[in-house]
């Protein structure tokens, strides 16, 4: 998809600051950038909003141009919540939703 975009300064400079840490997706018919090392605001199964995505824009000129893609704040509520049940010591809440009990074979807790 960015074979078009591959010798841009700007593309080249988006995938030097992700570190090579990037995937592209294509939205309705929209490019997105997607930084990877931040990871997804959502844990919800087929989720692609990434913490950092941006929409890849070219206008007639050629120019092209990244515009952050908004996000949904309650997104980033649920990952809190399962993020401190997490620290809690709740390891199925976040990787796997219920379906594997955690074998690991302690749990601990914090106290703020």
């Amino acid at each position: 998809m960015l074979v078009n975009f591959s010798e841009n300064p700007k593309v080249k400079q988006m995938i030097a600051i992700s570190e090579g840490w990037y995937t592209i997706s294509q939205i309705n018919g929209q490019l997105n950038y997607n930084d990877l090392q931040f990871g997804l605001v959502s844990l919800k199964t087929g989720a692609e909003n990434f913490v950092f995505q941006y929409k890849i824009e070219q206008n007639a000129d050629g120019k092209v141009s990244f515009a952050e893609v908004p996000k949904n704040s309650n997104d980033g509520k649920q990952l809190l919540i399962a993020l401190w049940s997490r620290l809690q010591g709740n390891w199925t809440l976040l990787f796997f939703r219920n379906t594997i009990k955690s074998s690991l074979p302690f749990r601990f807790s914090i106290e703020l």
